[in-house]
């Protein structure tokens, strides 16, 4: 009995702790929270916010494939170069976190206006890494991939 109860001891320690996402209330809601904020302050060109919500180290792949760390991005989403946004509807496919370590992965849909006056509905999958820093999920790195229009889609 002397062994058992070191290891029934060791098996209710490992039950009564709480892992990391049964100590938030919340677990995925704060992680999507900040990629909503991400979104937002890209929408509106909003680079002030956007810097609260990165990292240092922050580097996206955008659509078109190009590499683009924090300063560039900064940059792109300055104020002075603002420009329409199109109404984008975001929706979530998967959320995992290891840690400190979130990744979303969803996609953004969106409808463009085309030269003919016509309407062009464009897919874009993305994945978000956050990290937790200080208390707060900050985004680490983005990559955005255009999902290939079907015949069906035009």
């Amino acid at each position: 009995m002397r062994l058992l109860s070191p290891v029934m001891m060791l098996v209710i320690a490992t039950i009564a702790t709480p892992s990391n996402a049964e100590t938030d209330n919340t677990p995925n809601a704060s992680v999507l929270a900040t990629v909503q904020a991400f979104s937002d302050a890209r929408a509106r060109f909003d680079a002030a916010r956007l810097g609260q919500l990165l990292t240092p180290d922050y580097v996206e792949v955008s659509p078109r494939g190009e590499i683009d760390r924090r300063p560039a991005v900064l940059g792109f989403y300055a104020a002075d170069r603002s420009s329409t946004v199109p109404h984008m509807v975001f929706s979530t496919q998967d959320v995992r976190r290891y840690g400190n370590t979130a990744i979303v992965i969803g996609s953004i849909e969106y409808t463009l206006s085309a030269p003919n006056g016509a309407t062009v509905r464009r897919t874009v999958r993305v994945t978000y890494v956050e990290r937790r820093v200080g208390g707060r999920w900050l985004m680490a790195s983005t990559q955005f991939t255009g999902v290939p229009q079907t015949e069906a889609a035009h």
